[in-house]
């Protein structure tokens, strides 16, 4: 990359209400596939620690939290390692489950991204499960900086156009576009289900009770609607299994 020699930002999302939030939603996504008890679970780019912290509260899980530095504002109830770069250090087939929320964008060129899905594969059980999310390259307004259309310039542009904002000194993000993320989940060896619409609904129910009416109303929507909803939502969520294992609800 260009600018591989330049410092990345930090765009860790702290506070613990949201990521109670996230882990709600990220465990309602995931549904039967988390087990019932002693399972292992692996939180890649752990950040602020809540999430982490929630899902091992909340499921009874065992989680291991990584990430590249130690930004955690919570330490209790998962253990944390510093990771370099994408690659893993655990032992293949550790893991029930594994989550990879908006890291992908995070972790460099094509070639880790590969890489990023290749050491999922590898410390992933046979049987086991991923949550998958990534922002979608051809949204509006690119999340980490806020500004419209940024994801959709070339790197040298894009690192212009965060530099005339004043918002770093360079594009630090590869979002995904919808066909590029299918690629790589097939190339890993996944078959991946979309499952952005069904996240709408759980975020609507987690943290808008109050319109939680609606509900009734948008699932015959979400039922006929759900892989349209998914290439245009602003955020990819995808549970995968490998090839010839079935998902499950």
């Amino acid at each position: 990359m260009g600018a591989a020699a330049e410092t990345r930002l930090s765009h860790v999302v702290g506070g613990e209400r949201s990521r109670l939030n996230k882990a709600r939603k990220i465990l309602a996504v995931l549904g039967a596939a988390v087990p019932a008890q002693a399972g292992t679970l692996l939180d890649i780019g752990t950040g602020s620690g809540w999430m982490a912290h929630h899902l091992a509260k909340a499921a009874g899980l065992s989680v291991v939290g990584v990430d590249v530095a130690d930004q955690r504002e919570v330490r209790e109830g998962f253990i944390f390692r510093v990771v370099q770069g994408a690659a893993l250090p655990f032992e293949s087939g550790s893991f029930d489950l594994v989550v990879s929320n908006h890291v992908v964008e995070h972790v460099g060129d094509l070639d880790a991204q590969r890489l990023h899905f290749a050491e999922i594969a590898r410390v992933l059980k046979r049987d086991g499960t991923v949550y998958f999310a990534v922002p979608n390259k051809w949204s509006l307004t690119e999340p980490h900086y806020r500004l419209p259309l940024l994801s959709w310039l070339p790197p040298e542009w894009a690192s212009r156009y965060v530099r005339a904002t004043k918002r770093g000194t360079w594009y630090d993000c590869r979002p995904l576009g919808p066909l590029e993320i299918r690629q790589l989940i097939r190339e890993a060896g996944f078959v991946g289900e979309d499952r952005a619409a069904q996240a709408l609904l759980e975020m609507i129910r987690i943290e808008w009770p109050a319109k939680a009416w609606l509900l009734p109303l948008l699932q015959p929507a979400v039922r006929h609607l759900g892989p349209l909803m998914g290439l245009l939502s602003p955020t990819q969520i995808f549970v995968l299994k490998r090839v010839g294992q079935g998902l499950a609800r």
